[in-house]
């Protein structure tokens, strides 16, 4: 399985997406169900219906053990070296899991089956 940027595949099958709000967008990917997703700031990969959140990494705080309160984007320039590109304004958490559990777009990758 090959994978694509989650903005690709996101463009594929929700055109106009950035446009949408956030209740039909999360509308969608439960029409769309379960995708496979790996990330492209560290190992490993999961499976879920994907669940948008209208707010930006900038804007989400949370509390990290090695430098206390910090921000999601602060979080990824300190842990990953990675500055996200702050075209985001909303996050993707995993229906199912932690809500918590919030990406920034630019980091995950859905995996699409390779033609035969």
């Amino acid at each position: 399985m090959s994978s694509i940027s989650l903005y690709a595949f996101l463009d594929s099958r929700c055109p106009g997406w950035e446009g949408w709000d956030v209740d039909t967008l999360n509308a969608r990917m439960r029409v769309l169900g379960t995708v496979h997703v790996s990330y492209a700031h560290r190992p490993g990969t999961r499976s879920g219906v994907l669940r948008f959140v209208p707010a930006r990494p900038d804007q989400i705080w949370f509390h990290w053990k090695a430098a206390g309160w910090v921000s999601v984007a602060n979080y990824f320039r300190a842990r990953y070296g990675r500055n996200l590109d702050g075209r985001d304004s909303v996050m993707v958490y995993f229906a199912g899991y932690r809500e918590e559990d919030l990406f920034p777009l630019e980091v995950l990758r859905v995996g699409v089956p390779r033609p035969n």
